[in-house]
């Protein structure tokens, strides 16, 4: 047994001698850990992503906006693309994007590494127009009274900066006065003319007419919803002089401007009798009047026995004369159309026992009523409108006209058209070479024309019997 032990004593000091010389040989270190084999292939890479610093944004037309591109994992810079190059194009400098706003709209700017991208969803907004904006559209002013002889401009810039400045087109009609960026803007005559109201290159133009004061304006009410318009006539006080109706003037119920479109006329019955006042009717102290820019109806007795009244100036607008409309105007002398004329009715007596020498009947009357130009001062009278039919006494103790130009759509000439004939001239038309004829049709024509036999004074199919002169396809 005591063997046993010194065999076991030997053997482990043998062990631990062993093991110190182990120790000794290794330099006192610990043996290194045993690493696994790799695994055949490449090692995993890092994932590449892409981020921009906005995903929204907002840019005005004409301007540039900046986005940045991250890219992780990855030593390529990003590239860059517009969805809609009609609304922003965009340039790069590695990741830097340069977006330059185009036109209003939206547009996608994406940027890209390999597959990887992100995106900016980018709105172009409108750039801000340059605005001068005016406190009216219009100014209508008057003369001849006190009241609304004046009225203040003021404007104001949007988007825009510099000096207002007000010209007046016609410092004779309208005279400007400017005080605290405001302009005082005073009639000086009648008439019609603009202010320029500018700033820079920005301009408006006002509308201005100057109109007499003292007429009366009422609302037509027979006028449609939204088609407002206001009818005119003479005032209290009676007008005098020039008149010029205004193309507009301002209504206190609508709180707006309003087209002047209708001269007030007398009450008509069904029997062709007129009752009431027309609108300036009786008043001898009117020398001429300009009919306005919106005027379309001079109403029933508008001007009859207006004794002192010379001159009256149409306009395009004007497209009715009732009846009696200028009626008794022995010192009317001239009837004054634009070359845009489009008035179409003359009324029974229109132009009755007016001082008119000389007349065009315009080609755009459709209209010429019964005694329109009867007891007339007339010497010569063209007529354009292509008529069928001359009404009877239409010239009904005319006895002055001399000469005459017919359209060739004449086919009825009725009864005591010319004169007071009943078969007896009078000293007018009828005396020997003192009548011509002008008809703008051939001599059949003429002939096939019916003619009633209470003009056989002046014109019956049997001319070669009457002194009037025939003259045929006449222009005129």
């Amino acid at each position: 047994m005591k063997n046993i032990k010194k065999i076991l004593t030997v053997v482990l000091s043998c062990a631990l001698a062993v093991c110190m010389l182990t120790l000794v040989a290794c330099g006192g270190k610990k043996p290194d850990p045993v690493v696994p084999d790799e695994p055949d292939g490449p090692k995993p890479q890092p994932e590449i992503t892409v981020t921009l610093d906005k995903t929204e944004a907002s840019v005005e037309e004409g301007k540039t906006l900046t986005l940045v591109a991250t890219v992780k994992n990855s030593t390529d810079s990003a590239t860059f693309d517009s969805s809609n190059k009609a609304a922003a194009t965009v340039t790069a400098t590695g990741n830097t994007a340069t977006v330059t706003a185009v036109a209003e709209g939206t547009t996608n700017i994406t940027a890209k590494v390999g597959s990887k991208t992100a995106t900016c969803k980018v709105t172009v907004t409108a750039k801000p127009v340059p605005a001068l904006e005016v406190n009216a559209e219009r100014l209508v002013l008057e003369i001849g009274g006190e009241a609304n002889n004046t009225a203040e401009l003021s404007a104001q810039l949007k988007n825009a900066t510099g000096d207002i400045t007000y010209t007046s087109a016609d410092t004779e009609i309208v005279s400007v006065a400017v005080a605290d960026g405001k302009a005082t803007v005073t009639a000086v005559a009648l008439g019609k003319t603009t202010i320029t109201v500018a700033a820079g290159e920005l301009s408006e133009e006002v509308p201005v007419e100057v109109a007499t004061y003292g007429l009366t304006y009422a609302l037509d009410t027979t006028a449609e919803e939204g088609q407002e318009s206001l009818i005119v006539s003479d005032g209290e006080t009676k007008v005098s002089g020039e008149v010029r109706i205004p193309g507009y003037y301002y209504s206190e119920d609508f709180e707006r401007y309003l087209p002047v479109t209708k001269i007030k006329g007398q009450d008509k019955n069904s029997s062709a009798q007129l009752s009431g006042t027309g609108g300036f009717q009786g008043n001898e102290n009117i020398t001429s009047v300009y009919l306005g820019d919106n005027l379309r109806v001079v109403g029933h007795g508008a001007f009859r026995d207006c004794t002192a009244l010379v001159t009256v100036n149409t306009t395009s607008a004007l497209t009715e004369i009732g009846d009696w409309a200028f009626g008794n105007t022995a010192a009317l002398k001239d009837i004054i159309w634009t070359e845009e004329c489009n008035v179409s009715i003359f009324g029974m007596n229109a132009f009755n026992a007016t001082g008119i020498e000389e007349m065009s009947v315009p080609k755009s009357v459709t209209n010429l009523n019964y005694g329109v130009f009867q007891w007339t001062k007339l010497k010569r009278i063209k007529i354009y409108a292509p008529i069928t039919k001359m009404e009877n006494s239409m010239f009904f103790r005319a006895d002055e006209l001399v000469e005459i130009w017919l359209p060739a759509t004449l086919t009825e000439i009725d009864h005591s058209c010319f004169g007071g004939y009943s078969g007896s001239p009078t000293d007018g038309p009828g005396m020997p070479g003192s009548f011509t004829v002008n008809f703008a049709g051939t001599e059949e024509q003429w002939n096939a024309i019916k003619i009633n036999s209470s003009n056989n004074g002046v014109i019956s199919n049997n001319k070669d019997e009457l002194p009037t002169i025939f003259n045929y396809n006449v222009e005129y």
